[in-house]
């Protein structure tokens, strides 16, 4: 997962959004922690291989699931996968009683904003985070992301795009 991670990055190379922050995939044992809580999603290459080609980790947030992170390898993009991680995310969230799930991202980045937005994610206005989304938010701050082109997101669960099997 963490090759996984760090080559999915390489779609950044070039737009200063991650210049701030360290070179450094999650730690294994964030990955071993989320793989016991059941937080931890792996979509695996066709063929038997079991090679990893992508995840999905999602933390608590407040009474809020949170995608914190979403990568799949490039060489595998635009097959549905990120979209079938998101619809599993939503589906635990669903299943654990949350209303919504909520994640970070940046706005101008096709394969951000806009891809969660077509999954029925909307920006959440500043106003309306709780003090666990701001506690993110200052975390993600703290590590050298480009906040300035960051927002929170929200889709509400029990309906609409996400998980609706289209991915």
């Amino acid at each position: 997962m963490q090759a996984v991670e760090k080559e999915a990055a390489t779609m950044f190379d070039g737009t200063g959004l991650l210049d701030g922050i360290p070179d450094e995939p999650a730690a294994t044992s964030l990955l071993t922690d989320a793989i016991g809580a059941s937080r931890l999603w792996v979509a695996v290459a066709d063929g038997g291989t079991g090679d990893v080609v992508g995840f999905a980790l999602a933390i608590w947030c407040g009474d809020d699931a949170h995608l914190q992170e979403l990568d799949v390898l490039p060489s595998w993009g635009r097959r549905g996968i990120g979209r079938r991680l998101v619809a599993a995310v939503c589906e635990w969230a669903a299943d654990s009683g949350c209303e919504r799930v909520t994640l970070t991202t940046f706005v101008g980045i096709p394969w951000n904003a806009p891809f969660y937005a077509g999954l029925g994610f909307s920006v959440l206005p500043v106003g309306t985070w709780t003090d666990a989304h701001r506690v993110v938010w200052e975390h993600e701050l703290a590590m050298g992301l480009a906040m300035e082109q960051r927002v929170v997101m929200a889709a509400p669960l029990g309906g609409g795009p996400v998980g609706d099997g289209s991915g």
